[in-house]
């Protein structure tokens, strides 16, 4: 059962429970509680989603417990008022006042979020949903997912973007408003698709018929005149040639659908993960040139140091590579190389999604020792022409 938790600390801490309809579950109160006996007293009522208290500014044992449970929390805007906690908790009687004050920081945290939680709940009934409540308000609430895209994170965990969502929610440590906002454009892309792909299959089965027609047209050409047939024939012909366009044109439109999804990733520059094309090497056919400057690339290899790829990587900022050059060709490529760590790093399709802290780590390590080695090589030219 996910619950909405009330706790208030201290020398005596006092804590409640409510479920998401705001009625009250348990509560309870003991002198020098500590995290772990709370966890365990409060995992016993059911799964807390919103832990509240009732200090703008919030207590350590609170974030603590919400860190436990992986639970939001919920702080007022200014301490709440001794008046306003009696208000709140004028229907209930407890042991003592750490109790009261608790039951009034987990109805703070329910008032704020009532308007969500009945939101989510009503949408859900109309579909005939309701037994995907639990799971979807959690969506809701902890990743600030919309609520259908909930719905279908639920439905369909097996869709890929639903896969590569979850990957990314679960290495970010932050707050998840940008891959939401990819999450849905990508559905609406994919719609796009499928009602392309629909199209496509219509064509080709208008197609697949026109064959089998001119197949039986042409088992009675020997009935008919060769004048005749010769002029049917040309029917057919002329029409299997119209289809086979409208397939080509479908096809070309599904290609251009998807080049438009992939853009998306190039748009998502500022983000907690940094997205790149997976390069296999770079060729004069891979996109090198459509990244923006002073770019983060993935590549797997990079196999020489030639005057063309040096052009193409001078206005790139560094590579992350999968096998790391030999040392030769790094001192000849113009950006520092980053070997590619496997817990920071994971791919999916085309595409690879690197973790920014890691990567900011990185960059500053291998800048610092790529301008070393510069001006290194400066500071032996200018002594070799003293020399000579």
């Amino acid at each position: 059962m996910n619950l909405i938790v009330g706790i208030d600390p201290g020398t005596t801490t006092g804590f409640a429970c409510l479920d998401l309809n705001g009625k009250l579950i348990s509560t309870g109160s003991e002198r020098q509680l500590g995290k772990d006996q709370l966890v365990r007293l409060l995992s016993e009522s059911g799964s807390p989603l919103i832990v509240g208290c009732d200090k703008h500014n919030i207590p350590g044992l609170v974030e603590s417990v919400a860190a436990q449970f992986g639970a939001v929390i919920h702080a007022p805007q200014q301490d709440t008022l001794a008046s306003d906690k009696r208000e709140l908790t004028q229907d209930v009687k407890t042991a003592n006042v750490h109790e009261l004050d608790a039951i009034a920081s987990a109805r703070l945290a329910y008032n704020a979020f009532a308007p969500v939680i009945q939101r989510t709940y009503r949408k859900l009934e109309a579909q005939g949903k309701e037994a995907f409540f639990d799971k979807v308000i959690v969506l809701v609430i902890k990743h600030k997912l919309s609520i259908t895209g909930a719905v279908l994170a639920v439905e369909q965990p097996a869709l890929p973007r639903v896969q590569a969502l979850r990957q990314v929610i679960a290495i970010s440590s932050v707050k998840t408003r940008n891959i939401v906002q990819l999450y849905n454009d990508a559905v609406l892309f994919e719609h796009a698709n499928t009602l392309l792909k629909q199209k496509l299959k219509e064509v080709q089965d208008q197609l697949a018929k026109a064959i089998r027609t001119n197949t039986t047209l042409q088992t009675k050409m020997d009935s008919l005149s060769v004048q005749k047939a010769g002029v049917r024939l040309l029917h057919q012909e002329s029409r299997i040639a119209q289809l086979r366009k409208e397939r080509d044109t479908h096809q070309f439109s599904l290609r251009k659908e998807q080049q438009l999804i992939e853009n998306i990733f190039y748009q998502m520059q500022k983000r907690m993960v940094h997205i790149s094309p997976r390069l296999k090497t770079f060729a004069t056919h891979e996109p090198c040139t459509m990244l923006a400057r002073d770019a983060v690339v993935f590549v797997q290899s990079v196999s020489s140091a030639s005057p063309k790829i040096h052009a193409m990587l001078s206005h790139l900022r560094a590579l992350v590579c999968e096998v790391l050059p030999s040392a030769a060709i790094r001192e000849q490529l113009p950006i520092p190389c980053i070997l590619a760590d496997s817990t920071n790093v994971f791919y999916y399709k085309n595409w690879v999604c690197i973790d920014c802290n890691w990567l900011s780590d990185q960059l500053q390590k291998t800048e610092v020792f790529h301008k070393v080695i510069e001006e290194y090589k400066k500071e032996r030219a200018i002594n070799s022409e003293k020399t000579n």
